[in-house]
């Protein structure tokens, strides 16, 4: 499939017709829900989004002081943020909480950059996101794995895409980030005493039950955020 911006800014133009932005959001969802909805696809495809939850749990862990030694990404779509420091409730419980909501977060960027029509930034946001990973946290061979597939995969979109394909990809991108995001926050650990919720609970004492139900609401505002901004005409 062919994909060319058209000359009006509200449409693309997909092997001879012109789409609107409506309906290359749809599109772009039915793509992301492909992967985020059967069981099969989605044990792989969960893999992205333990990344980015992963590292909003380092970037916030270095903005709050705290060092970050190591990501490590399993075949199980598990991960692990190894960092250590000022040991303050405010500083673990805003770093565990940093988690779950980072899909999202980084989907309501990437939805803004395409209403402002500029989907190029957002992608080449997301394969700087690989190379830092690679380069400072990620220290297991899987993580590795993982990550060259992510920055080889935006490095040839940067070089081969079009201003169309950059569109309609970057759609996808937000769309399989907020969703996945999502369903993440809503699937219960096999080890709820491991769980970020758990630990925030602990810092807070709450119910983990409740903080969870913190991270499905965020995700869920995330993701109407971004559906508004998918569907809007552009800025």
């Amino acid at each position: 499939m062919i994909l060319h911006a058209a000359a009006v800014t509200t449409e693309y133009r997909i092997e001879g017709h012109n789409i609107s932005r409506p309906l290359v959001a749809v599109i772009a969802l039915v793509a992301a829900l492909a992967l985020v909805v059967p069981k099969r696809l989605w044990r792989w495809a969960r893999l992205g989004i333990t990344a980015v939850h992963e590292s909003g749990h380092a970037a916030v862990a270095l903005l709050v002081g705290r060092k970050v030694t190591a990501i490590h990404l399993r075949p199980d779509a598990s991960g692990v943020t190894i960092h250590y420091g000022p040991g303050g409730w405010f500083r673990r419980g805003v770093t565990a909480a940093a988690g779950y909501p980072a899909p999202g977060v980084a989907a309501l960027a990437g939805a803004g950059l395409i209403l402002y029509r500029e989907p190029r930034i957002w992608l080449v946001a997301l394969l700087a996101l690989g190379v830092v990973n690679v380069v400072l946290w990620i220290r297991n061979f899987f993580g590795f794995v993982v990550m060259a597939g992510w920055i080889g995969a935006l490095g040839w979109l940067f070089v081969r895409g079009t201003t169309g394909i950059d569109a309609l990809v970057s759609a996808i991108t937000v769309w399989f980030l907020v969703l996945g995001g999502l369903r993440a926050s809503t699937e219960v650990p096999h080890s709820p005493a491991a769980s970020d919720a758990a630990d925030i609970g602990r810092l807070l004492h709450l119910p983990s039950g409740l903080c969870k139900a913190g991270f499905v609401l965020a995700a869920s505002v995330a993701v109407v955020g971004c559906a508004f901004m998918l569907a809007a005409r552009p800025r």
